[in-house]
């Protein structure tokens, strides 16, 4: 059993030498081992009467915490009856040690695992998660009994718990095992896929004992209420044509921002969706030109959040059981309750198409931020005025940048005077940004676009500042890594 330091370098190893089969030493090597060099090598003779001393100091060794806060140990195991590939258990109850280990976004987590396959464990996933459901997950592909993983600089803070295993081996049809718990069953159930077909059995291990604690990434998940439609939606029209625009205006809520809502009419076969992505209460959709003529009535409402781990709900009546039903995903699970709104009482009905005759470009007067300052994490708007000139305008655009190039789009699509987007991006940098082009078209196919300089300039001065994306930490290791040197393992591989 080799011990490393935070860096995996070599601290020492433990072992038994079993070349001569009457003469067995245990053996501990100071440092890492070196072919032709004995001076840091302690050899003792085994015998009836130390052989369980040396066998229980092995164990230690084997299932002990490697180092610090960085890395942990799993699992004990004996031989396995081999068609499939896993972890094996002795049957003395072993289980993971129950420990928390501590980890900033950015750093490599790892943990020491003991498999047995009859060939080679050539996949090996740890999938922690977390209360909003989010999964980390520490990977082996070199079967030397170590997971890692660079956890990502916006990962999100809070426990992760280790929730799933899986080993997969080498083979033309590899072999495979999952370590689970149950939450149905209250089992701790081990299924392994051996030839060609999937058996289940239980584990002794307790999952949950181990976990790791991540801080110094984004601020953990606290909204875990899935958004509410409070009162029956409002349609704008009750018949349209082919090729116009409908809108629809709804009153929901959420302890955060409504990142998608979307609400879908039917009729024979034929669905239309109206949605909405900037959490203003309006959604829309411009029906195709070729759109189906006859009534469509309202049969799903949806919602989604923002959130790492989005908390969503879907209002529908369910022929199944005569009830007006809502589903709302929250913390990961989907949980049913009811609603008391009549959704078909909504509908409208398309006609033919209507002919445009439009041959002119859509004019731009005027467009401005809604503020100075946006902030990440928010929805912000680019206020402007234009002019389909005899047609609706369909295709609204705004480019901003800032100085190291960064671009942040606002687009519109039904005309409304606001071209909103949702700064969520991690990649965005704190700053100002300045407007670069913009684009107006309308449904008739006709467009207006132009960038820095247009019109003498009317737009260059148009600006906003960007604040509250998180500074990356200053690196303080600017020195390049050093190669001492290298070898293959042995002469023949």
């Amino acid at each position: 059993f080799n011990h490393y330091d935070k860096t995996m370098k070599v601290l020492g190893s433990t072992g038994i030498d079993i070349a001569e089969a009457g003469n067995l030493k245990y053996i501990e090597i100071a440092g890492e081992f070196v072919p032709g060099v004995t001076s840091n090598i302690t050899t003792t003779a085994l015998t009836k009467a130390n052989a369980d001393a040396m066998k229980a100091v092995i164990e230690k060794a084997g299932g002990a915490v490697l180092y610090g806060e960085k890395e942990t140990t799993f699992g004990k195991a004996s031989s396995h009856s081999e068609t499939g590939g896993g972890i094996s258990e002795s049957g003395s109850g072993s289980s993971a040690p129950t420990q928390i280990i501590n980890a900033k976004a950015g750093e490599l987590v790892k943990i020491k695992y003991d498999a047995s396959d009859a060939g080679l464990v050539t996949d090996a996933t740890f999938t922690f998660r977390n209360s909003a459901g989010k999964s980390i997950q520490l990977k082996d592909y070199d079967n030397d009994g170590v997971a890692t993983l660079r956890l990502d600089a916006n990962a999100e803070n809070g426990e992760y718990v280790l929730d799933e295993i899986s080993f997969s081996d080498y083979n033309a049809s590899p072999n495979r095992s999952n370590y689970v718990f149950n939450s149905h069953t209250g089992k701790n159930e081990l299924r392994t896929l051996e030839q060609g077909k999937w058996n289940n059995s239980t584990h002794n291990f307790d999952l949950p004992s181990l976990k790791f604690t991540v801080s110094g990434g984004k601020p953990a998940q606290t909204d875990f209420k899935a958004p509410v439609l409070n009162k029956l939606p409002v349609i704008d029209k009750s018949a349209v044509k082919a090729g116009e625009l409908i809108k629809i205006k709804y009153d929901a809520s959420d302890a955060g921002l409504i990142t998608e809502a979307t609400f879908t009419f039917r009729s024979s076969g034929q669905s239309i969706r109206l949605q909405d992505f900037d959490n203003d209460g309006v959604a829309t959709v411009r029906l195709n030109n070729a759109q189906s003529v006859g009534e469509y009535v309202l049969g799903e409402v949806s919602f989604s959040d923002y959130n790492p781990s989005p908390n969503r709900s879907t209002y529908e009546f369910n022929s199944h059981t005569g009830k007006n039903e809502i589903r709302a995903l929250e913390q990961g699970k989907w949980n049913t309750s009811t609603y008391n709104f009549d959704l078909s009482s909504l509908k409208f009905t398309v006609g033919a198409k209507q002919n445009i005759t439009d041959t002119a470009k859509p004019t731009l007067t005027s467009f401005a931020p809604e503020k100075a300052t946006a902030k990440l994490g928010e929805y912000f708007t680019i206020n402007y005025v234009a002019d389909g000139t005899g047609s609706d305008l369909t295709d609204v655009r705004f480019n901003m940048t800032n100085d190291s190039g960064k671009r942040i789009q606002f687009e519109d699509k039904d005309g409304d005077g606001k071209a909103t987007r949702l700064l969520n991006h991690s990649n965005l940098e704190n700053g100002e940004y300045k407007f670069l082009n913009f684009h107006v078209g309308d449904v008739a196919g006709n467009f207006i676009a132009g960038e820095r300089g247009f019109e003498s300039g009317k737009f260059d001065n148009i600006k906003f500042t960007l604040a509250g994306v998180p500074v990356a930490p200053v690196a303080t290791d600017t020195a390049k890594p050093t190669l001492t040197s290298f070898a293959p393992e042995k002469a023949t591989a």
